[in-house]
């Protein structure tokens, strides 16, 4: 029985077209790793595999068109690599409001940790000592008022962890992870008293 890269056999009852895509898999898979090979080793494997996903949900729509001879494996790695790089992904909805998204980084948003927050708020010439002491002391008391789990949260957003990588450390949706995002942010804004609220 033909196999992946990835050593998936086929099953018997598997249609005609996932061997012609199995083909195709290790020269896509080459040129998915090609294109990110500046990326660290865990994000390269992830956007290879995101460019994959891609790839086959594209020649399946080839075939139920009825036009799997268009399908070739650079064309369809190509289109993987532009899909994973726009930040647009198989079975997720692209939220570009979302700070944890793919597509907001590719805005320019950035997330840090909050030490890495307070150090930046403590290094910048425009606070003064009383703004990095009320920043500190408001911050400590604003986390120490959350809910045991809502503390994990805002911690593991705050250090980076993308929105799907949350989901799966507390078992929710990654829709879920982005309304908690919501309810921490306005929830400092009021304990801020901030009265902008968006």
């Amino acid at each position: 029985m033909p196999s992946t890269s990835l050593n998936y056999p086929l099953s018997k009852e598997s249609p005609e077209w996932h061997a012609r895509f199995l083909s195709m898999l290790p020269a896509i898979e080459r040129y998915a790793r090609r294109a990110f090979r500046g990326e660290s080793s865990d994000r390269r494997e992830e956007a290879v595999q995101a460019v994959v996903a891609s790839a086959v949900v594209a020649y399946a729509r080839l075939v139920a068109l009825d036009k799997p001879e268009l399908g070739r494996a650079t064309p369809l790695a190509n289109y993987g690599v532009k899909h994973y790089r726009a930040g647009r992904m198989v079975g997720s909805s692209v939220n570009g409001r979302d700070v944890g998204s793919a597509k907001c980084r590719l805005r320019g948003c950035v997330v840090t940790g909050l030490d890495e927050f307070q150090e930046a708020v403590c290094a910048s010439r425009r606070a003064t000592p009383a703004d990095i002491a009320a920043l500190r002391i408001d911050l400590e008391a604003w986390f120490s008022n959350l809910s045991t789990r809502d503390q994990q949260l805002a911690a593991a957003l705050a250090q980076g962890e993308p929105t799907s990588g949350v989901a799966q450390m507390f078992r929710v949706t990654a829709g879920r992870v982005s309304q908690l995002r919501q309810e921490l942010y306005h929830s400092w804004l009021r304990f801020t008293g901030d009265t902008a609220v968006a």
